[in-house]
């Protein structure tokens, strides 16, 4: 079995392709997103209030690193209806 990653065609700024990407793959964002956290909760064995601070932390160095990767990111939350912190 040969899976494969659905292509996503996006163009303009970082937030724009984010958004672009939230609105063509909304569900599995959400899916992703639900998915992960749980896996966190069972392998790390953190609280979920944990995961976000950590998520919160994160962001601060890809703001300073690489703020359009952020700007993307927020984007994609908005557009796919998740948080920020949910998407990191």
């Amino acid at each position: 079995m040969n899976a494969r990653y659905r292509v996503v065609d996006v163009a303009g700024t970082p937030r724009q392709m984010g958004h672009q990407i939230g609105e063509a793959a909304g569900d599995e964002i959400r899916g992703f997103c639900a998915s992960a956290m749980e896996h966190i909760h069972r392998s790390v064995r953190i609280s979920r209030e944990r995961a976000v601070q950590v998520a919160r932390d994160s962001a601060d160095y890809v703001d300073h690193y690489a703020p359009h990767m952020l700007d993307e990111l927020r984007g994609m939350s908005e557009a796919a209806r998740v948080s920020l912190d949910d998407l990191m």
